[in-house]
């Protein structure tokens, strides 16, 4: 168990994900720290502020939650279209021209007692295409690739870690749901 908790967030999804025949796309992760509910959240809110990126649209602290949405035009050269490329896989459709993308990230911080905070990052990737003839727009659904999720896990981690003292005290557990739709 000692071994689970020391594991990072990256590590035990690619366990995961690695013993899962089919295509995953993770839904929801879900990592439970030892804090309380305002180091997380800070902690949270400063990872979001060092990448202009990701600046949270809707913030309400008392809830515990935030939503970021951004859009960037498909397969385009600007800095975001690049970053949801490594956060997000969308599928090809044949002949179809990608038109758009859109991030929408929903986090909320969850008091479990006062010792333990959840952690939970719910990533909604789409893209629109639209047929040759430019009439018909089509909007799928893309996969996460789960980097941006553990990415924040781990700064959220790390951080806790070096006010605690203890890698082993920051994290507690992770929960991972993967959804195996196709």
């Amino acid at each position: 168990m000692k071994f689970l908790r020391l594991l990072s967030p990256l590590g035990l999804v690619l366990v995961i994900m690695a013993g899962c025949a089919s295509i995953s796309t993770i839904s929801i992760i879900d990592q439970e720290f030892m804090a309380n509910k305002d180091a997380v959240w800070t902690e949270t809110i400063n990872y979001f502020s060092e990448s202009p990126l990701l600046s949270p649209s809707n913030i309400d602290p008392d809830q515990g939650h935030m939503e970021i949405h951004r859009m960037s035009k498909a397969n385009s050269n600007d800095e975001l279209a690049s970053h949801l490329e490594q956060w997000a896989d969308c599928p090809m459709e044949e002949s179809w021209i990608p038109v758009q993308d859109n991030m929408d990230l929903y986090l909320d911080i969850i008091e479990v007692n006062d010792e333990f905070t959840q952690l939970v990052v719910h990533p909604v990737f789409t893209r629109t295409y639209r047929d040759p003839s430019g009439s018909t727009p089509d909007v799928q659904r893309c996969r996460s690739t789960g980097n941006l999720e553990l990415d924040l896990m781990k700064y959220v981690g790390d951080h806790l870690a070096v006010q605690t003292g203890s890698v082993e005290d920051a994290y507690s557990k992770q929960i991972v749901q993967l959804n195996t739709d196709h």
